[in-house]
């Protein structure tokens, strides 16, 4: 059947501003600021990158009769840009933080991280 969808992308936080964003956890938050709605057809579909918060609504059905959706996760293509843009805030995520150990090397082009030679000067401040 036909749904409405409001979604928003997953508010800044930080790790003394972080909430549960399942099941109602940015509602008890007060950061539920949806920036999208629409009406998604029977037999459509709707994509989104991860970290976007959704809350959908089914539509009555003019025959009455009940109607099923399924969801699908997908591990490739992978949003690339949005999460090296988003890295931050995703990685601060209940939902989706657990997927770092896949979008690591985005940020880094997969090159080696080598060391700088500085560490000396940073202890130094440090201390």
């Amino acid at each position: 059947g036909d749904k409405t969808w409001r979604q928003m992308m997953m508010p800044e936080m930080s790790v003394l501003d972080s909430f549960d964003e399942f099941d109602g956890g940015v509602y008890e938050a007060k950061k539920w600021s949806p920036d999208l709605r629409f009406v998604n057809r029977a037999g459509s579909a709707v994509i989104w990158p991860p970290g976007y918060l959704h809350e959908t609504s089914t539509l009555e059905n003019q025959d009455g009769k009940c109607a099923a959706s399924i969801t699908l996760q997908y591990l490739f293509p992978q949003p690339v840009q949005f999460i090296r843009a988003f890295l931050p805030r995703l990685s601060l995520s209940s939902e989706v933080g657990h997927c770092h150990y896949r979008w690591d090397d985005y940020a880094t082009f997969a090159m080696p991280m080598k060391p700088s030679g500085k560490q000396h000067k940073i202890d130094a401040q440090v201390d």
